[in-house]
């Protein structure tokens, strides 16, 4: 009990309180701790706590005597009574229960399999199973094949898994992405007799069937491709690497326009004329052999070789036509000297060709 100086019948403490009247409560860091003032003396009595029922209890501020805790505090956060409580144990199910967490431990079942493995975050261990994709079967850890280059997969536990890769910055202006690769590339230039082509730009060359391009630090080739002409004779074209069809003239004959190659119609039945360039060239037709006699052979109206006295015309002929035996068949086929013979239609080359 500290000591007190009487003072007109007043308690005076002599730190940290004030005057008091006699008999007034006296107040006292120790919350439980109760003194009065008597008579210039300070009297103090101490309150008995009787223990909390519970199991978890803290004292109050400015309070004597501790009560039971209902929420509970772990790794410096609280949780609420009957509120669920993470734990490190991932087999452990913990519960606040009035102050006290409380767990209960999950029992895994028995395998079977050699390989096992324990999934991170899962309480239970697992059989290692391989993986399907596209048909395709991978055993666990083998990488599996993405169509995204970005992506690097393997079979992990039965499921594909797969990372993306990050890609590092490139001090360049001008980038390009190979195929079948994730990252893109600096573009380079090229260098080639002393002159330097930047990437895709075309490289010169004196050959004028081959295109010479940069393209990314190489002088990549391509072969020129000629298209197929519709035509039989050719020119070259100078400083070009394909040939052009060559242009014949046409012929002009009684106001009708014949392409070259074309049968051109004649007066006489014994001259086979073609449109040569331009020209209408003639040659004297050749006649069949016969097999009939002498007597069987007549030669009919307009026509310039005999023929047998039975004929055997050429029906359904070119152009829809019926042919008499021994006609000729202008414009048939270019180039040919086409007619009917004994029910047939035969061609033989003209002496012109094409």
């Amino acid at each position: 009990m500290e000591r007190l100086i009487w003072d007109n019948t007043f308690c005076k403490r002599i730190k940290p309180f004030p005057k008091g009247p006699n008999r007034e409560a006296v107040p006292t860091k120790d919350p439980c701790e109760n003194c009065t003032c008597n008579n210039g003396d300070v009297d103090c009595d101490f309150t008995a706590c009787a223990p909390p029922p519970c199991d978890v209890s803290y004292t109050p501020a400015a309070k004597c005597c501790p009560v039971c805790r209902t929420d509970c505090v772990r790794n410096g956060k609280t949780y609420k009574d009957g509120e669920s409580v993470p734990d490190d144990n991932p087999c452990a199910t913990c519960k606040c229960a009035k102050g006290v967490v409380k767990c209960g431990y999950k029992d895994c079942t028995p395998l079977t399999c050699a390989a096992l493995y324990k999934p991170k975050g899962e309480c239970c261990a697992k059989c290692k199973e391989g993986c399907e994709k596209n048909g395709q079967k991978y055993e666990h850890g083998q990488p599996v094949p993405d169509r995204d280059p970005c992506k690097t997969c393997r079979c992990l536990n039965g499921e594909v898994k797969c990372d993306t890769i990050s890609c590092p910055k490139l001090a360049c202006y001008d980038t390009y992405k190979p195929a079948g690769r994730c990252c893109p590339r600096c573009k380079e230039s090229c260098t080639r007799d002393g002159k330097t082509y930047e990437h895709g730009k075309p490289v010169p060359d004196a050959d004028p069937c081959r295109n010479w391009t940069c393209d990314n630090g190489r002088v990549k080739c391509d072969i020129v491709v000629c298209p197929i002409l519709n035509c039989y004779v050719t020119v070259p074209q100078p400083g070009k690497c394909c040939p052009i069809c060559k242009e014949y003239n046409k012929c002009k004959k009684s106001d009708q326009e014949y392409k070259h190659g074309y049968n051109t119609p004649s007066a006489d039945p014994c001259k086979y004329c073609t449109c040569v360039d331009g020209k209408v060239e003639c040659e004297d037709y050749t006649c069949p052999k016969l097999t009939c006699a002498e007597y069987d052979r007549i030669k009919p109206n307009g026509k310039c070789c005999q023929v047998c006295k039975e004929k055997k015309p050429c029906k359904n002929g070119p152009y829809g036509k019926d042919y008499d035996d021994g006609d000729y068949i202008p414009d048939y086929k270019p180039c040919k000297k086409c007619r009917c013979n004994y029910g047939n239609i035969e061609c033989e080359d003209s002496k012109y060709g094409c």
